[in-house]
């Protein structure tokens, strides 16, 4: 039996769980910056992990994809490599799974 609709939400919005600080390196935090995400020097909820998440997405990129998908994706700033771009998505997922998010 899974979490009530009350307790999920609660947990998803309240329980502040994942400390940012611990999860990724200087370098990283760096990254996430020059991507546009806003940090707090906090323990992040799931939600706000969340929205982090969609932000760092929003850069998404893949050959594979359709023009129409092409066309959504956001360019990477300047200084910031695919490479570089792609492990922290891996790393982003990583987290995500860490937590059962």
């Amino acid at each position: 039996m899974g979490l009530r609709l009350d307790e999920w939400k609660e947990r998803y919005e309240n329980r502040e769980i994942v400390n940012i600080k611990n999860e990724f390196t200087i370098n990283e935090l760096a990254l996430l910056q020059k991507l546009g995400v806003e940090l707090i020097d906090k323990l992040y909820t799931e939600r706000e992990f969340e929205i982090l998440d969609m932000k760092v997405i929003s850069y998404y990129y893949e050959d594979t994809m359709s023009n129409d998908e092409k066309a959504e994706c956001i360019p990477l700033p300047e200084g910031v490599s695919r490479e570089e771009y792609n492990n922290l998505v891996d790393k982003i997922h990583a987290i995500n799974l860490k937590y059962g998010f």
